[in-house]
């Protein structure tokens, strides 16, 4: 998760549909359109997220049913909700049509279930859990973003911000990037959806790019030449499940572009994340854990 941010930031996986009425749908207009249309990477191509896998308004028995399609036939429930740091997730990862000849269309979803408070999630606490240390994230001022003509909303139960993060994308990729986020929070669940914007492209402070990285023979970084950055975009969120009492539903969906210049293999990704989400699941059931005392 804390990788798959360093980016940011109706494909199967599993989904079910929305069906009723959707709070977040309704309130976070990012996460609304990242379901609806999708990242647009050309002018006829977009790449989509899936739509939740646990919508608000089941029962315990819908939530049960959702767990059930999940998890198939390889994993067990019980195994799936126990309260414990190494209990298993569930992680997919695809490649996507971007119709571009310099990258390619990356997917990636995790699914999985947590203990703790979810009342006690505050912005601030859930912008420390979903940053990796390694990435500096800056949160552009009210200031800063009057001077780009650009506005944040103020509304009950929704939160809305710009964050610059710089960080390194398994020792190999430098990027930096800025993202509109929202993060809108039901009684029940909360959405936290993101976008790279477009706008701060090429802006002179707070630019999307990324430059490769090498390590020299005296151990220092070199970075490569600056090359723009666009097609990045996704959602968390977290659901409160009836059963059992203190469980956490996650999930993290994430579309973006993978230049082809990035890796020397083009499956780099695809096998080194499996491992680093494993340990990017576990630190997060517990720091909810210590932070639920």
């Amino acid at each position: 998760m804390r990788t798959l941010l360093v980016i940011l930031g109706v494909v199967g996986f599993f989904s079910a549909a929305l069906g009723g009425d959707d709070f977040h749908a309704r309130t976070n207009t990012i996460y609304k359109d990242l379901l609806a249309k999708g990242i647009a990477v050309t002018d006829t191509q977009s790449l989509k997220l899936p739509a939740p896998a646990m919508p608000d308004g089941l029962d315990k028995a819908g939530q049960l049913a959702a767990l059930k399609q999940l998890a198939g036939d390889d994993y067990q429930i019980e195994d799936l909700v126990r309260a414990a740091i190494v209990a298993p997730h569930i992680f997919k990862f695809r490649e996507l049509d971007a119709s571009a000849t310099d990258a390619r269309g990356r997917a990636v979803g995790v699914w999985f279930v947590a203990h703790g408070n979810l009342d006690k999630l505050t912005t601030k606490t859930l912008q420390t859990q979903f940053a990796s240390g390694s990435t500096r994230v800056t949160s552009i001022s009210d200031a800063d973003l009057l001077r780009r003509k650009i506005k944040v909303k103020a509304e009950p139960g929704l939160e809305e911000s710009y964050m610059h993060g710089v960080g390194t994308l398994l020792d190999r990729v430098r990027i930096h990037s800025t993202n509109h986020g929202m993060i809108s929070r039901g009684k029940d669940s909360i959405v936290a959806a993101s976008r790279l914007d477009t706008r701060f492209t090429k802006d002179a402070d707070f630019p999307n790019l990324w430059r490769s990285v090498s390590i020299k023979d005296d151990g220092k970084e070199e970075l490569g030449p600056v090359n723009p950055y666009e097609g990045a975009g996704g959602y968390i969120r977290l659901t409160r499940l009836h059963e059992p009492p203190g469980a956490i539903f996650v999930e993290v969906h994430q579309v973006f572009l993978e230049p082809k210049k990035w890796f020397d293999a083009p499956n780099m990704l695809k096998s080194k994340l499996p491992i680093v989400i494993q340990s990017e699941v576990r630190a997060f059931r517990k720091d909810l854990t210590k932070l639920s005392k």
